[in-house]
């Protein structure tokens, strides 16, 4: 519990910050935020509500979409345009319809109804592929969002999504069994590979096919296509630890050593 009585606090300056983000962000949204920190500090959902006048259950839905969605939640769904005091602006890109996330192994989508989620196995492929394309050609996610899920660029997304127009799902089968063939590296290669690999999981860096073909150019003067460390960071299995090694590598470096 934090205590805030050594706090001192302005009712001047209170006044004056809370205006200013009214007219920043809408007052709903500045009402919200406040409201959800009185919630994370212990503070009963419907004290809070009372409080600050909000509706109790206007206020609960809101808890619980913080909790699933994050920041997204403090947007208003009922505008067409993605911000959160509700002014239209030509400038602002349309708001995805849709949150999409990978999470233990599984692709989850929310479609716009409350705690319920589509959920997808990451290690079906085509699958995944196939539904990220379709929501993005409906316009419910955009094509950075499908970019950073699938871990392409936003300009081979763009030709993904033409080719699925035009070819339907058969365009990802046919790269399957293309992939198939066991692209020739030596040992020495292939530890220069995954060693980088793991270097840039670690280190937050990027881990796509062309970030590592390019670190791997510029540290070992070796020329890798992306296709073929696609093929061998899939095989090995290394592609299954990218969410986990950070956390297992952190919780190493807190353990305490024994010496005997």
């Amino acid at each position: 519990m934090i205590s805030c009585h050594n706090i001192k606090f302005s009712e001047h300056y209170s006044k004056q910050r809370i205006d200013l983000a009214n007219k920043i962000i809408g007052e709903k949204a500045v009402k919200k935020i406040i409201a959800y920190v009185f919630y994370l500090f212990g503070a009963g959902r419907k004290a809070t509500a009372e409080y600050l006048n909000i509706a109790y259950d206007t206020f609960k839905s809101f808890t619980e979409r913080m909790e699933h969605e994050g920041s997204a939640a403090l947007i208003d769904r009922r505008t067409k345009y993605h911000t959160l005091a509700g002014i239209k602006d030509s400038s602002v890109q349309e708001i995805q319809k849709v949150q999409a996330f990978f999470q233990d192994d599984f692709l989850f989508i929310n479609l716009e109804s409350g705690s319920n989620f589509l959920k997808v196995r990451s290690g079906n492929s085509v699958q995944v592929k196939t539904i990220l394309l379709t929501l993005l050609e409906n316009k419910l996610i955009d094509r950075n969002k499908a970019a950073e899920l699938l871990n392409y660029s936003p300009t081979h997304i763009q030709r993904l999504n033409q080719k699925l127009h035009d070819n339907d799902i058969s365009l990802f089968a046919d790269q399957r069994q293309g992939q198939q063939k066991d692209y020739k590296c030596s040992r020495e290669i292939k530890a220069e590979m995954f060693q980088q690999y793991i270097a840039n999981l670690v280190s937050g860096k990027s881990i796509s096919s062309k970030r590592l073909s390019e670190d791997i150019k510029e540290r070992c003067n070796i020329n890798m296509p992306c296709r073929t460390i696609r093929f061998h960071i899939k095989k090995s299995g290394l592609s299954e630890i990218k969410k986990t090694l950070p956390a297992l590598i952190e919780s190493l470096k807190k353990t305490p050593k024994y010496s005997n």
